[in-house]
């Protein structure tokens, strides 16, 4: 990126730049706040949930721009419903899984947002799941 007198900017400052013009750019948008990305964060824990089988479901959180599990067990098959809440106030996310034949994912939302989310994965196998908007923020959905 260049100035006005044709020097170059140093190369901290031009992704800076970039970041502050999408965000001006967003707010004279349709206010869609997923237009902004984010990135950073720290690494989500090293946790595990379970489904259970019927009505039983799974609990998935974002905050601090992170999944607070980096691994969730179901049974190939069976429903599982998934209650996604998004934790990190004014910052957009979503849970979005691709296994064989589903695509199922959640609205990407600022924060505070709670989504249901029910699908069946029929194939057992290693299911990354991800947010759209921080690719960063990903886990293994494993199906058995």
């Amino acid at each position: 990126m260049r100035r006005h007198d044709g020097t170059r900017l140093p190369r901290a400052v031009a992704p800076a730049i970039a970041v502050l013009a999408l965000a001006i750019s967003a707010c004279g948008s349709d206010g869609d706040p997923a237009a902004i990305p984010v990135s950073g964060g720290p690494a989500s824990s090293e946790t595990t949930r379970s489904t259970g089988t019927g009505a039983d479901g799974v609990e998935v959180n974002a905050e601090d721009i992170a999944f607070d599990v980096d691994r969730i067990d179901v049974t190939a098959g069976e429903a599982v419903t998934l209650t996604f809440n998004n934790n990190d106030t004014g910052i957009p996310h979503n849970f979005h899984v691709e296994a064989g034949e589903v695509d199922a994912k959640t609205d990407i939302a600022p924060g505070p947002d709670t989504q249901t989310l029910e699908f069946t994965i029929d194939e057992a196998g290693s299911y990354t799941f991800i947010c759209d908007v921080h690719p960063d923020m990903t886990g293994d959905l494993v199906a058995s």
